[in-house]
């Protein structure tokens, strides 16, 4: 154990862990997440980037039909939190990423809550967020209920990973997309057909994406998350070949700085710490209520580019 599961993530740029998140666990965020629906809360939405309420975005079938970014972080839910984070900063999940990034401790980065599939162009997560030096974010996908397609697939291209994407360095993210959609013809897609309690870890540089359902109705419940050793800074904005010498006095003071905002708490992995959560919801809410610079974009919605 160990050796093998790092060499296939490395070869392929992903590795799937069956069974490895409790129903328990899972039964516990859900029935919470229908209590946080019914109530009509507030949430920042990845698929169209401002805040929203669940008042207007919940469809004929009950689904919610845009994904909820940060749901650990707000105020409001500090229930449908913890039962996230029990999940998502377990000594499952912590175990899982020794194995595959060969490091000690870790740090979340973003998460993300899906009742139905909101299609998600094709790309690589390095363009958008990554380490520096590149290459030791993780990114991961949790089943919470059986995914079978009707619902809308996840996919990716293996051994993508190992492109040379530094041409994308200067694209815009138009630019960066219809790149994406032509390095894909190179490979074999493959959808992922997960069972409730799954576990998917991709490289920052595989291309994937999502599809729109197959059917009226049927949802896709899910998680995704990002992950990143301690002893890494971040290159938040995108990879745009930044790679640092990680022995610089210069790099371990800055680490030392990004250690300030996140705290451990009782959980194996790092997340952000609750007064810096708090905060951001706040600010959230207030652009809710006042819609300031609360616009929709639909930058990475599939719709948006058919």
């Amino acid at each position: 154990m160990g050796n093998s599961e790092r060499n296939y993530y490395i070869e392929n740029g992903y590795i799937l862990f069956k069974n490895l998140i409790a129903y328990e666990k899972i039964d516990h965020l859900l029935g919470e997440f229908e209590d946080f629906k019914n109530k009509g809360k507030v949430y920042y939405s990845q698929s169209h980037h401002n805040w929203r309420s669940c008042k207007t975005d919940i469809d004929n079938f009950g689904l919610l039909t845009c994904s909820i970014e940060n749901f650990t972080h707000l105020l409001w839910a500090k229930k449908l939190s913890k039962f996230g984070l029990n999940i998502l900063l377990s000594d499952e999940i912590n175990n899982c990423l020794k194995l595959i990034l060969n490091q000690d401790e870790f740090c979340m980065w973003q998460n993300m809550l899906f009742d139905k599939s909101v299609g998600t162009v094709d790309h690589f997560d390095s363009w958008y967020l990554d380490t520096d030096p590149p290459g030791s974010l993780a990114g991961a996908w949790f089943a919470l209920e059986d995914i079978d397609g009707k619902g809308g697939s996840f996919h990716i291209y293996p051994k993508s990973h190992k492109l040379d994407f530094s041409k994308t360095y200067s694209l815009d993210h138009d630019g960066f997309l219809h790149y994406s959609k032509q390095e894909i013809k190179k490979f074999n897609r493959y959808e992922l057909k997960l069972g409730k309690g799954d576990v998917l870890f991709w490289h920052p540089k595989l291309l994937h994406g999502s599809s729109l359902q197959d059917l009226d109705g049927y949802s896709r419940k899910s998680l995704t998350a990002h992950y990143f050793p301690v002893n890494y800074k971040k290159s938040l904005g995108g990879y745009k070949g930044i790679n640092s010498n990680i022995n610089d006095d210069a790099y371990t003071t800055d680490v030392k700085k990004q250690m300030q905002y996140v705290s451990k708490y009782n959980y194996k992995i790092y997340t952000k710490k609750f007064r810096y959560t708090n905060i951001d919801s706040i600010k959230g809410y207030m652009r809710y209520i006042t819609n300031y610079k609360n616009a929709t974009h639909w930058l990475m919605n599939r719709q948006n580019y058919q």
